[in-house]
């Protein structure tokens, strides 16, 4: 069930790293694709097991909640084959992707690197029903090793990934799937997929609206886990956006803020009691303990979740995250490489590595990353061709790129020439830094008060300002750009020390170690170059 969760979550913006690419991948050419995410990935033919990818049902227009349906049960049967020992099961987001840029069997197998494909197809009934049919399939023959056509009502859906369980397990020689996990009752089912319906479309409203939804299935299903980490999820997102009435209101929004955190703990200690808890949870109670700077609790949660094989590619992506943000940058990488073999065809996944290696200061790698997360549709990952162009003097590509990527994104970029400007000439640096510093304060907020750019140029002082000011609310995944090789200079000022002690990282250093580059000076302080 907790398939379902993770999309809701990005949807409410409480995943760090989140995102989709903002258009199919290219379709020109796949087999140099694949051969490009063979060398960044470390793939190779004899990948030792099998491996499965699930095509969902094409959408129809006139339909979207068909639609929606057909991508609940991809969802719910890819996290139900995950708990299979000995296989690897590709992403939705992946086979999805495929699907959009038209690619047939072949090749979405050669860019999944997957020998087995389970075809699916919804139709609805004029009674309100489902007309399902499922089949198993071996490539490249296509002998197809199991099938199932049945009629069903939407609530019975839930019921099918088991199904499918046993019978890949059985065909494959897998051993037995595991036994069935809690299912919420029918009309609970029904609410939690409305929820996901309405909190894909993204707004406030929508989010309120989807909790209103969850808290009815609850009512229904008191004390599902499942829905007591989607709860949580959506009322951190309605504190982060609240209405007219409740930002009138601050103490009511603490008091608010302190019930959500008592019980993320709570939830949390459930969680790690229960040995079948789903790794997706696990995560989810990750980032929000984080960014409570409750840095010991998070990782505790993350030891449990990460060695589990049931963890799907997002997870694995905001785990990754959450270790660049406390300056474990290695080891970001490792989990950021695992996430995209399960998930190659998502931008998002490309865009995370070209960070994690800029962060650790690999051009080539960055650009490669970058490149294939634009051929996958990201029109933001171009900034990476603006940060190569910054460490190698080449200011008019960095303006370029830099502008590129910002107007992707939907940022205002009148401010990029005087950065560049800056970063070109030192005689400029104070000038750049002052008009970034003068921007309106919306785009201040959208960009974490600039942090990078005015570090980047080298003024220590309105950075640590910048930082201080980001540091007022939850920790975000803005801290990772402590770590960036060229801000040493920032890291050994005076002012940093408080940024560390601000953070909470101490106190997970003082349990877990520190990472390169970072020593205990005695008495709470850390030193960092």
């Amino acid at each position: 069930m907790l398939a379902l969760i993770t999309a809701v979550m990005a949807a409410a913006g409480w995943l760090v790293g989140r995102g989709m690419p903002s258009a199919p991948p290219a379709t020109a050419a796949p087999l140099p694709l694949a051969e490009a995410l063979d060398r960044s990935l470390g793939r190779t033919p004899s990948r030792g097991g099998p491996a499965l990818a699930m095509r969902p049902a094409p959408g129809t227009a006139d339909d979207p909640e068909l639609a929606s349906l057909s991508h609940s049960l991809c969802q719910l049967s890819v996290d139900r084959l995950r708990g299979l020992g000995g296989l690897r099961v590709a992403a939705c987001e992946s086979t999805r992707a495929a699907l959009a840029a038209g690619l047939d069997d072949v090749a979405l197998a050669r860019l999944l690197a997957v020998d087995h494909l389970v075809h699916s197809r919804i139709e609805r009934t004029p009674d309100g029903r489902l007309r399902l049919q499922l089949d198993l399939v071996q490539l490249p023959s296509q002998r197809s090793l199991w099938a199932l056509a049945t009629t069903l009502a939407p609530a019975e859906l839930q019921r099918v990934p088991q199904q499918l369980a046993q019978q890949v397990a059985g065909r494959l020689g897998l051993g037995s799937a595991l036994p069935p996990e809690d299912q919420p009752q029918p009309a609970a089912f029904e609410r939690l997929l409305q929820a996901q319906r309405v909190a894909a479309r993204g707004t406030p409203d929508d989010q309120r609206e989807a909790l209103r939804l969850v808290d009815e299935a609850l009512a229904l299903h008191p004390g599902l886990k499942s829905a007591r980490v989607m709860q949580l999820g959506l009322r951190n997102a309605a504190l982060r956006f609240p209405t007219a009435a409740e930002s009138a209101d601050p103490a009511a929004q603490r008091q608010r803020q302190a019930q959500l955190m008592a019980d993320a703990e709570a939830l949390g200690r459930d969680l790690l009691a229960d040995g079948r808890a789903d790794p997706r949870g696990l995560v989810l109670l990750a980032n929000l303990a984080v960014q409570q700077r409750r840095w010991v609790d998070g990782f505790a949660l993350l030891d449990q979740a990460l060695p589990d094989h049931r963890i799907d590619p997002a997870s694995l992506r905001t785990a990754a995250h959450l270790h660049a943000m406390a300056g474990y940058r290695p080891r970001a990488l490792d989990l950021a490489l695992a996430a995209t073999r399960l998930d190659p065809l998502n931008a998002v996944n490309h865009q995370a590595l070209a960070f994690f290696h800029a962060l650790l200061g690999d051009d080539a790698r960055m650009r490669e990353h970058a490149a294939i997360a634009q051929q996958l549709g990201d029109r933001v990952a171009v900034v990476y061709q603006g940060i190569a162009a910054l460490r190698a003097g080449d200011w008019a590509q960095a303006e370029a790129a830099t502008v590129e990527g910002l107007r992707g994104a939907g940022v205002a970029h009148g401010w990029v020439a005087d950065f560049v400007r800056g970063a070109a000439d030192p005689t400029q640096r104070e000038a750049a830094a002052a008009a970034i510093a003068a921007l309106p304060a919306p785009l201040q907020h959208g960009m974490a008060n600039f942090h990078w750019y005015l570090a980047w140029l080298g003024d220590v002082p309105r950075a640590l300002q910048a930082v201080q000011g980001n540091l007022q609310g939850p920790i975000g995944a803005w801290q990772s750009n402590l770590w960036w090789p060229e801000f040493s200079t920032l890291r050994q000022s005076a002012g940093f020390a408080e940024v560390l002690a601000n953070t909470g990282l101490p106190t997970l250093w003082a349990a877990r170690g520190a990472p390169a580059g970072c020593e205990d000076q005695g008495g709470g302080r850390w030193a960092c170059r």
